[in-house]
C-alpha cells in the first residue's frame, strides 16, 4: 500500500489522489490492509467527488498541522529517528560507494517526453553491465533542473523499482528545507537508501549555520549524502562540514564536485568517517586518492564501463602509471573533444548513450543536444581511441 509521502508525491492523476486522501481520512492512518470496508467506503465517496477533485484536495491540505494526511514531523510522543546508522548499515554504504559509480542520465525523446523504457534500460545497464555499486541520481547528470517536482518523484520511483534492491540507490533533489524533508520521507517510503539534497543558494543566501541545520534536519529522516557544490564554483564551507562531522547525524557519505585544493582538504578533514565520492573525472579522483577518496563518479560507466574498470583495476593494484595512462587515453581526449567542437559534455554523454544503443541523444530545451554531424564526429572520436 502507498504511504502518506507517496500520496503527496507519486500519484499522477487526481482521482487516485482523492482515493488515497479519503482512505487516510477514514482510517486515521491505520494499517489499510486491515480496512477493506474503509476502502469500499472511500471508493463510494470518490465517485461522488471525482468531478470536483481540486475542492477535496484543498480541504485535505487545509487540515491542521499534525493531521495524519500530510504530517512531515513525528507524531507527538513518538521517538525521533536515530541519526547514526547501525554499524552493518554503515559498512553497506561504504562498500556500495567504492570504485567507479554510475549516475543516472534521464533520457528523453525528441519532443522532450521522458523515455521510461530507456530510463529502465539505463538502470539495468548500470546494475548488470557496468556493475556500479550504487545507482546515483544527481541534480546535474539526471537533469532534475528540467524536470517538474512530480517528474523528479516519478523518475526516483522508477529507478528504485528497476534497481529492485540489487544495488544501493541515491535519490536527489533541490528544495527548501521543509520540502526536502517531505521528499526524504517519500524516498524512504520507496526504499531508496540515501538522499543527496542540494541546498538552494540563490545569490549566496545560505550561511554556514543554515547549511548545517539543513543537512542535519534532513538526515534525521533518512541517511544523507552531503554534496559540496551548491552553485557554480560555490562550495559548502569547510567549517560547516567540520561541525557536522563533530555531531551525531545521519550523514553517511559526501560527494565532492569542487575538487582541487578544496577537495584535498575536505578528504583530509573527513579522515574516512563518511564514504567519500569524488565527482567529476578520474584525474580528480587520482588527485584526492592519497587523502581518502573511496569512489569516483565516472561518465564512461554510462556507456563504456570497461574504461572505468580498467582505471580502477590499476588503482587497486597501486599501478599509478597505468591509471594515468587510462586518463591520458580516454578522459583528457573526451574533454578536449567537447572543447574543440563547442559542445557540452553532458550532450556528448547523451550522444554516446545513443551510439551504445541505450537511449536517444535528446535533452530537453533549452539544453543543447548533438546534431547529426556532431554525432558522426563523436562516432569517429570513439573509433580513434579504440572504442
Amino acid at each position: 500500500m502507498r504511504t502518506q509521502a507517496q500520496v503527496e508525491y507519486s500519484v499522477l492523476d487526481s482521482q487516485k489522489l482523492v482515493f488515497w486522501i479519503l482512505i487516510d481520512r477514514l482510517s486515521g492512518n491505520r494499517r489499510r490492509s486491515k480496512s477493506r470496508r474503509l476502502i469500499v467506503a472511500a471508493r463510494s465517496q470518490m465517485r461522488e467527488v471525482a468531478s470536483k477533485p481540486e475542492r477535496c484536495i484543498a480541504k485535505c491540505r487545509a487540515l491542521p498541522s499534525g493531521s495524519p494526511v500530510f504530517r512531515t514531523n513525528p507524531a507527538p510522543g513518538s521517538a525521533p529517528a536515530s541519526p547514526s546508522p547501525p554499524h552493518d548499515q554503515s559498512e553497506f554504504f561504504r562498500q556500495s560507494l567504492s570504485g567507479p559509480i554510475s549516475s543516472v542520465s534521464t533520457p528523453f525523446d525528441r519532443d522532450g517526453a521522458i523515455d521510461e523504457g530507456a530510463l529502465r534500460a539505463g538502470v539495468e545497464f548500470a546494475v548488470t553491465e557496468a556493475k556500479s555499486g550504487t545507482i546515483l541520481l544527481t541534480y546535474g547528470d539526471s537533469l532534475l533542473s528540467v524536470l517538474t517536482d512530480r517528474e523528479v518523484a516519478e523518475v526516483t520511483r522508477i529507478v528504485v523499482e528497476q534497481t529492485a534492491g540489487r544495488k544501493m540507490v541515491v535519490a536527489a533533489g533541490c528544495w527548501w528545507t521543509g520540502e526536502a524533508v517531505r521528499f526524504a520521507e517519500y524516498c524512504r517510503s520507496l526504499g531508496a537508501d540515501l538522499f543527496m539534497p542540494l541546498p538552494p543558494n540563490w545569490a549566496g543566501s545560505c550561511t554556514e549555520q543554515t547549511l548545517v541545520d539543513h543537512f542535519e534536519r534532513i538526515s534525521r529522516v533518512m541517511p544523507v549524502m552531503l554534496v559540496t557544490a551548491i552553485g557554480p564554483g560555490v562550495s559548502v564551507p569547510l567549517g560547516a562540514i567540520r561541525t557536522l562531522l563533530q555531531r551525531d547525524t545521519g550523514i553517511v557519505a559526501i560527494k565532492d564536485d569542487i575538487c582541487g585544493a578544496y577537495g584535498r582538504r575536505l578528504a583530509s578533514l573527513n579522515a574516512g568517517r563518511w564514504a567519500f565520492l569524488s565527482g567529476g573525472r578520474k584525474e580528480n579522483h587520482l588527485d584526492q586518492l592519497p587523502y581518502g577518496a573511496d569512489a569516483y563518479l565516472s561518465l564512461y560507466m554510462r556507456f563504456k564501463p570497461a574504461v572505468a574498470h580498467r582505471y580502477w583495476a590499476a588503482i587497486k593494484a597501486n599501478d599509478i602509471p597505468a591509471a594515468v595512462a587510462v586518463i591520458n587515453q580516454y578522459d583528457i581526449p573526451f574533454m578536449d573533444f567537447c572543447a574543440a567542437h563547442g559542445v557540452h559534455f553532458d550532450a556528448v554523454v547523451h550522444g554516446a548513450m545513443e551510439l551504445a544503443g541505450l537511449a536517444r541523444r535528446w535533452r530537453r530545451r533549452p539544453y543543447s543536444s548533438l546534431d547529426d554531424a556532431q554525432m558522426e564526429k563523436l562516432r569517429a572520436f570513439f573509433a580513434g581511441v579504440g572504442l
